[in-house]
């Protein structure tokens, strides 16, 4: 027996055909976000969100490139949460990341005491406290030899504190006071100073000093002047 031959009913397709566009569009939307990637997602103390690929945890900040092309960064203190891109993502509280500790501008290796010495115009014995903010860098505490530069002073025996500024910067404005013992006309009299200078500091034991002190011996001026090489473990 012959199969009946295939027939076109216009009006049947006239009714499927709506249905047919539905389903296709459909099927399109659903593919193109199976193919569409995941993306990472950093929500903000501000409820901005910000979606696209972590790049980089530097600085005490995340470097994020977004969706549209954008670099940005956010510092860690103002992000709430972190969800990384996966088959799952995975919601991770900053707290809970293992992050470096950015409070701190001191180089891996350092330790928080020093001691060293300095060589040059001042012969001294240094003792390090470094300082875990951006405003101090370091107080030092110094005790050594100095020649004076005054009318009848010669060389001191001086101990004093030096303060440096910038923390975060390798050089250091420094406040310091020196008191001790110096010889005016060949005789010891006390010596009260204050003085500014500037301090090297780049990465290694070694340092720069470039300063001065200037004050009395209750008989004469005199001025400390500070031009040595520093080395610090």
């Amino acid at each position: 027996m012959a199969a009946a031959p295939l027939r076109y009913d216009g009006a049947v397709m006239r009714r499927l055909l709506p249905r047919l566009l539905v389903s296709a569009l459909l099927a399109g939307v659903a593919s193109a976000a199976a193919q569409e990637p995941d993306h990472d997602l950093l929500t903000l103390t501000s409820g901005e969100r910000l979606v696209g690929e972590l790049i980089d945890l530097r600085d005490g900040r995340y470097w994020m490139l977004l969706t549209d092309g954008r670099m940005v960064s956010a510092e860690l203190r103002t992000v709430v949460s972190v969800e990384m891109a996966g088959s799952a993502r995975e919601l991770v509280a900053v707290e809970n990341l293992p992050l470096p500790d950015w409070s701190t501008p001191q180089e891996e290796g350092q330790r928080p005491i020093a001691v060293g010495f300095d060589f040059g115009l001042t012969q001294r014995l240094r003792l390090r406290f470094r300082q875990p903010g951006p405003g101090v860098a370091h107080v030092d505490v110094t005790v050594g030899g100095a020649l004076m530069v005054g009318p009848g002073v010669g060389p001191a025996l001086l101990a004093g504190t030096e303060l440096a500024l910038f923390g975060r910067s390798p050089v250091h404005l420094t406040v310091s006071a020196l008191v001790g013992p110096a010889l005016v006309w060949g005789s010891p009299y006390p010596f009260v100073g204050v003085g500014t200078g500037l301090q090297v500091d780049p990465k290694g034991p070694g340092e720069f000093h470039l300063g001065v002190t200037a004050g009395t011996t209750f008989n004469t001026a005199g001025v400390v002047p500070d031009l040595s090489v520093s080395f610090l473990w």
